[in-house]
């Protein structure tokens, strides 16, 4: 049975990440990752109780994964995601340290599954692999040569502390992860 992380399983997107899991029955060996303070708390995954593990290097080549899904800030994707390939494991990473890298094709499954290099998988970001999903089929048929796509976030895009920015202005408060004040407001 194959052994499934989840790094930055008690984040927003970890926790998503293991809903979905759930939801879609992916069955496999799982293994939770997040960050010291969570390290040894106990969750409820498809009816079984799973200790925390914390993230760190000692920890990944133990239990080794085959697959990791990380929901983490870009360091500790760059820091962790060439631990999982280095052992033969796929790293999914969902942060936007590897997009920029030349040499990394971004990848979305239902347009381009077949363009992976090694074992390490980036994704391009959320409103992309929307588009690219519906344009890639007009773009085989037709050859698109032009498109212009407007996107608008929501302040979820950046993880907790986007929500507690937007809970901070309405509390009056000044914002401590985006550079202004984000209620009733656009950043671009």
């Amino acid at each position: 049975m194959k052994r499934i992380a989840v790094i930055g399983a008690m984040g927003l997107v970890g926790s998503k990440m293991r809903q979905v899991l759930s939801e879609r029955k992916i069955e496999g060996e799982f293994i939770f990752f997040d960050a010291l303070k969570f390290a040894n708390k106990k969750i409820l995954h498809n009816g079984v109780k799973y200790k925390i593990l914390e993230l760190n290097e000692e920890n990944l080549l133990k239990t080794r994964p085959d697959f990791a899904l990380l929901a983490v800030p870009n360091p500790v994707s760059a820091t962790y995601a060439p631990v999982i390939a280095s052992y033969g494991g796929v790293a999914i990473d969902n942060s936007s340290f590897f997009r920029m890298q030349e040499d990394m094709p971004l990848i979305v499954p239902e347009v381009n599954a077949d363009s992976t290099k090694g074992n390490i998988i980036s994704n391009p970001n959320c409103s992309t692999i929307q588009a690219v999903v519906a344009l890639a089929p007009l773009h085989k048929e037709f050859g698109l040569k032009r498109v212009v796509y407007s996107t608008y976030q929501a302040v979820s895009g950046a993880g907790i502390n986007g929500i507690l920015d937007l809970d901070r202005a309405i509390c009056g408060k000044k914002p401590e992860n985006f550079a202004y004040q984000i209620l009733n407001n656009l950043i671009p």
